[in-house]
């Protein structure tokens, strides 16, 4: 592959689920200041805050940003599309790419010889959830299509197929 591939990021879809971050901060608010809650019910809600603040500040930065959701390129592989970017997965370190389901949501797996190395790049929250994904799940770096103009079995072929390319091009 000589030439960079650039996925953009769909952003219709990442407001929309922007505005679904938004509902959900609403509701927990609502549950925390609601005296008819139990304190286990306030507890839910503050979480509930801070996990979907979190989530639409993130996406709010993905639809204001101009990059590309997911680049293709000779050295490996960027995306752009959550919170636990690490940079550039090099084509060198990728074992394996694998299909995942996680309650009806589809990911693609990228098994890579050093984790540790990826996880490294990651300070405080963005750290320890890469630490979880990779006891979880056997790897830090996961790729959904979610908030990309793709649909997800073109972005599996698209990703195996190049890492195909790349690892006979590194045998021969």
């Amino acid at each position: 592959m000589n030439k960079k591939i650039e996925i953009p990021v769909n952003k219709i879809k990442t407001l929309l689920l922007s505005l679904g971050s938004t509902a959900f901060i609403l509701i927990s608010i609502w549950l925390l200041f609601d005296a008819r809650f139990s304190m286990l019910a306030k507890g839910i809600a503050i979480v509930g805050v801070l996990f979907f603040g979190a989530t639409l500040i993130v996406s709010l930065k993905i639809v204001v940003s101009n990059t590309s959701g997911l680049v293709i390129e000779e050295q490996g592989i960027t995306f752009n599309t959550t919170g636990l970017n690490v940079g550039l997965i090099k084509w060198e370190d990728i074992l394996s790419i694998e299909r995942m389901n996680v309650s009806g949501q589809q990911f693609l797996n990228i098994q890579v010889s050093n984790p540790e190395q990826y996880i490294s790049r990651a300070k405080g929250l963005k750290r320890k959830t890469l630490e979880m994904n990779h006891t979880m799940y056997g790897t830090p770096l996961s790729i959904s299509a979610v908030a990309l103009q793709v649909k997800f079995n073109d972005l599996e072929n698209l990703l195996k197929t190049e890492l195909t390319k790349h690892n006979h091009a590194r045998k021969s």
